[in-house]
């Protein structure tokens, strides 16, 4: 099944507003790319499993090395 040209779109809005949000440090903006009951592994990164958005925020408010200051969005 092929997405539609208006659902491409708002995936690469998304995709951009969540490279905004976490270059400007804007944790408050981050209910508009995630679901309130998120789970994030970064368990890659050093930081476990991740659920909920508070407790993504109480982990990405603390600088860490595995988090990049610059998202660059390609190849969309």
């Amino acid at each position: 099944m092929a997405l539609e040209t208006r659902d491409l779109v708002e995936i690469q809005m998304v995709l951009a507003l969540y490279g905004h949000i976490l270059d400007d440090r804007d944790w408050d903006a981050l209910d508009q790319v995630f679901i309130e009951d998120i789970v994030f592994d970064a368990v890659d990164s050093g930081l476990g499993v991740l659920r909920g958005i508070p407790a993504i925020v109480e982990v990405w408010r603390e600088p860490f090395d595995g988090h990049p200051l610059g998202h660059y969005m390609t190849n969309v």
